[in-house]
This record gives C-alpha cells, sequence and structure tokens, in this order.
C-alpha cells in the first residue's frame, strides 16, 4: 500500500509531458560530417527510447503491484465475510480499514497507470519522429540547425520562432526547434526538456517561459523568465559511455545508427557534448557542468535556488555578487544581491528524483521551489 503512494506520487508531471533536447554549439571539422543534425537527432534518439523504456517498466512495475493490491483486496473481503457471517463487530474492524485503504491504493495506481500509458505514447511518438526525420536527412546537408525538440501531451505548449510566429503543438506530435526559439506553456501544462545532446533534464511545472538563447562555441544558454524548473545534468563521461554501450548491443535496432560513433576518438566524441551550460534567471545567471538543482522564478525580483546534488556557480548580474552553492544549500537572488548559501529548510532528506525510471527523474515531494516533469 505504501509503495502503490509512492509510485503514484513519483509519476507526478508525466501528463503534460513535453521533450526538449538542446544542443550546443559548432563542432570541429573532424567529426562535422557524422555530427550536423544527424548527431543532434541519434543522440535525441537514444534518450527518447531510453525514455520509453523507462516508462514501460514503471508501467509493468505499477501492474504487478496492482495484481498485489488485488490479493490484498480479495482477502480483505473475504475475512470481512467471515466478521459478518459471526456478526463481529471487533473482527470486522481490521480487514474494513485494509479493504478501504487497499481500495483507496487502487484508484491511485489506475491513475498512475493512466498517466504512464500517455507519458509512453508521447515517448513513441516523438521516437517515430524522430527516427523518420533522421533517415530522411542522412547524408544530405541541413536546410536549418536542428537544436531542439519538443512534444507535449497538453494542448497549452507552443513553441515561438526567432521571427515572431507562434506555432502551438498538437498533442503528442513533436516539433523541431531551432536557435533563438522560445517554448511556453499556459495553465499546468508542464513540460520536460532534454537538453546539451542529452546530457540534461529540464522538468518545468505549471506555466512557464524558457528561451533557447544563440550562445557560440560549446556553451548553451537558456533564459527562464518565468516558471518552476528541477534541472539535472549528467557529466559528459557518463552519457558517452550509455552511447557506446546501446551502439555495441546486437540485435538492437539503435544499434545501425549509433554505430557511426564508435569509431570517434575519445576528444572527438566529447565534442559531441556540449561541455557548459548556463541558466539565465532574473538578476543571475547559473553556471553548471554537473548538478541537479531547483529554480522557483517567484517573481521578477526573486528567485529562489536549492542545489539537490552537485554545485552550481551563482553570478549576479551587478557584477559583485558570486557564490558557489552546494548539495543541499540554496541561494535567494533579488534585485539588491545574492541571500546565501544556507542550508535549505525544505530540501529533502533524500532525492527521490534519483530512483525515478522515466529518465526524467521527477521527484516525488513537492517542495516550495519546485514540482513536477521525466526521468
Amino acid at each position: 500500500m505504501h509503495r502503490a503512494s509512492r509510485i503514484t506520487s513519483s509519476r507526478f508531471g508525466l501528463v503534460g509531458l513535453a521533450i526538449v533536447i538542446i544542443v550546443s554549439g559548432d563542432l570541429s571539422p573532424a567529426i562535422q560530417p557524422s555530427r550536423s543534425n544527424e548527431g543532434f537527432l541519434a543522440m535525441a534518439l537514444l534518450k527518447t527510447r531510453l525514455q520509453q523504456e523507462r516508462i514501460e517498466g514503471e508501467i509493468a512495475a505499477a501492474e504487478k503491484e496492482l495484481q498485489a493490491n488485488s490479493r490484498t483486496i480479495k482477502e480483505a473481503e473475504e475475512r470481512m465475510a467471515i466478521a459478518k457471517e459471526t456478526s463481529s463487530r471487533q473482527a470486522a474492524l481490521v480487514p474494513g480499514i485494509d479493504l478501504r485503504n487497499a481500495r483507496a491504493a487502487r484508484r491511485n495506481m489506475k491513475s498512475t497507470l493512466t498517466r504512464l500509458e500517455s507519458a509512453r505514447t508521447a515517448a513513441e511518438a516523438a521516437c517515430a519522429v524522430i527516427k523518420e526525420k533522421l533517415v530522411s536527412s542522412e547524408g544530405r546537408e541541413p536546410d536549418s540547425r536542428i537544436v531542439g525538440i519538443i512534444s507535449s501531451s497538453a494542448k497549452q505548449v507552443a513553441i515561438t520562432k526567432r521571427d515572431g510566429q507562434k506555432v502551438p503543438l498538437k498533442q503528442d506530435q513533436p516539433g523541431f526547434l531551432e536557435p533563438g526559439d522560445a517554448a511556453a506553456a499556459k495553465g499546468a501544462a508542464g513540460a520536460e526538456l532534454l537538453f546539451l545532446d542529452g546530457r540534461g533534464t529540464v522538468q518545468l511545472d505549471g506555466e512557464f517561459q524558457l528561451e533557447i538563447e544563440e550562445a557560440g562555441g560549446r556553451e548553451q544558454v537558456l533564459r527562464l523568465a518565468r516558471g518552476k524548473a528541477l534541472l539535472a545534468l549528467e557529466s559528459a563521461e557518463d552519457i558517452q559511455r550509455r552511447l557506446l554501450d546501446r551502439a555495441q548491443r546486437p540485435d538492437d535496432d539503435l544499434t545501425p545508427v549509433l554505430q557511426r560513433f564508435t569509431g570517434l576518438s575519445g576528444s572527438d566524441l566529447a565534442q559531441l557534448f556540449g561541455e557548459d551550460l548556463k541558466l539565465a534567471i532574473p538578476g543571475a545567471v547559473c553556471a553548471v557542468r554537473r548538478a541537479r538543482f531547483t529554480v522557483e522564478v517567484k517573481t521578477e525580483r526573486e528567485v529562489d535556488i536549492v542545489v539537490l546534488e552537485g554545485t552550481v556557480e551563482v553570478n549576479h548580474v551587478n557584477g559583485r555578487d558570486h557564490i558557489v552553492v552546494e548539495e543541499g544549500f540554496g541561494a535567494v537572488v533579488t534585485e539588491g544581491g545574492l541571500s546565501g548559501p544556507r542550508r535549505w529548510p525544505s530540501q529533502p532528506a533524500a532525492d527521490p528524483a534519483r530512483k525515478n525510471g522515466s529518465g526524467a527523474k521527477i521527484w516525488a515531494h513537492r517542495p516550495k521551489v519546485l514540482v513536477t516533469h521525466s526521468y
């Protein structure tokens, strides 16, 4: 029963699923032919497939939990029936409580399965579109540089192009992003963004506005103007190992797509992944290499930052204030400067996002600074 409630809470945010994979700047000429848009699409396909597989694993676990729940309900009903036959209220008390709890857990689990099925549908659609785009673009010079792909199971998510044109997304129909585009959502849509060639995740809750700035070199700049977000950035080494492992698996339909990367040297392979990430927020810029942290833009004059893992460097726009926030600590950005770092009272003892199987790392708690999207 407790396990069922944990699974239910950890799926928060899967209904409004959106995936965005953002890549960094130019690569060296040595690997440009294997990269172009093909490198981005290959990374997008790998991360989206991993997410799909993890969601399927969660569905299987939830279905198994539901079966166990059904046995609990049956046993409690049998004990209730015996108690009624003996007209013993005392004997019926415990099975009655067990029955109510088990039925409540079943309702929650069915709701969880519905959300997971919706997330799986979105991931499957994204995989199909990415794979088709990859096959059609193989060996061709791209008309435009793709820096992201976004999909959503909600209706309120839209892309604003560089020229100001707004493109609303159809449910579960991915759209491709170019440099300078922005994504936004109204209401409780939420979104999930995979960026820096898939080695990072941004989950957003409710209304948000996020811009993909046109940065030079290997630097990627995201600008969060509104919303609550959880950002998790893996190391380049971790994502490299994941890519090479999948490329060497026999009887895997992704193997032919990914094998082109196995012949690259370590330095060339490293250039497939964005190295530097900067998250611009009102009043400050966060520099990240490897970390998991939450950000809430409460107003244009106040932003909360909490680091769950790793470290985040925060630089105020006044040019004077600079702090490094470590795991378990937080900071507040205001017009006047930075406050912190200080132990954050709402920081959970353990980060449930680490145990989520969707790849998007959705967390089970709902602290003041955040909320929601995957994995």
